[in-house]
């Protein structure tokens, strides 16, 4: 993890909406291009409602909410 200084910038990209609108291949596009994001060393923040089960395992970590509070937070692929 890299250490957070106050002289250092950072790239948050935030995306809040849907994807329902999207296909099977767009949605898969979506996702690729949001990884090489943040390969680069950018912070991507992404809101999804029900996800498929391809696109939740997708993400490395997540934050669960329920009802406004923190369900689970943490590595994807620890989520039961």
């Amino acid at each position: 993890h890299p250490t957070l200084t106050p002289h250092t910038q950072y790239t948050i990209h935030i995306i809040s909406g849907t994807k329902s609108g999207l296909g099977s291949l767009a949605s898969t596009q979506l996702m690729e291009l949001l990884q090489k994001v943040a390969q680069g060393g950018s912070a991507v923040l992404f809101t999804i409602h029900q996800p498929s089960s391809e696109t939740f395992f997708a993400f490395d970590k997540v934050i669960l909410l329920q009802e406004g509070r923190v369900k689970y937070s943490g590595e994807t692929k620890l989520v039961v």
